[in-house]
């Protein structure tokens, strides 16, 4: 009996160690995001001689709103205008971007709502963008694991 006591205690006394050494941020938690906050810029433009230039501006804005971190996004070019909200989900580190509705301004809805449309990775001090649903229009720009967002 002694050596049962003597055994839970020791594993209660462990236990609480671990927990005290080992804090688990919520999903959403301000740490986890404040240095996501910002404008982020990619442009992308082609020249043709025969007119059909392609001119592309891809905007995220990232924000808190009450207590929850949120991306809006606008890609405006030629022909092209789609505005939308996502819900940003990930660490200080790295974020995906997951569609949660279009703007009555857009002009299409190519994504369903819950879509991982993109995700950002901090490395040293560049912002890498790895594409999911949504990609540019060049394809030299298609690539993933790039620097193209530009933090402004």
């Amino acid at each position: 009996m002694k050596s049962k006591v003597v055994i839970i205690l020791i594993f209660s006394i462990i236990l609480t160690s671990c927990e005290n050494q080992t804090k688990i941020l919520p999903l959403n938690s301000p740490s986890q995001f404040e240095s996501w906050v910002g404008i982020y810029d990619f442009f992308e433009f082609s020249y043709s001689p025969v007119g059909s230039d392609i001119s592309m501006k891809y905007e995220i804005t990232i924000y808190e709103e009450n207590g929850n971190y949120y991306a809006d996004m606008v890609i405006d070019g030629r022909m092209t205008m789609i505005q939308w909200k996502s819900v940003i989900q990930g660490d200080n580190q790295s974020i995906s971007l997951i569609l949660d509705s279009y703007s009555p301004e857009s002009m299409l809805g190519l994504y369903e709502i819950g879509d991982v449309l993109v995700i950002l990775k901090k490395k040293e001090n560049e912002i890498l963008t790895y594409w999911v649903e949504l990609e540019p229009t060049l394809v030299e720009n298609q690539e993933s694991g790039k620097v193209y967002f530009i933090k402004q």
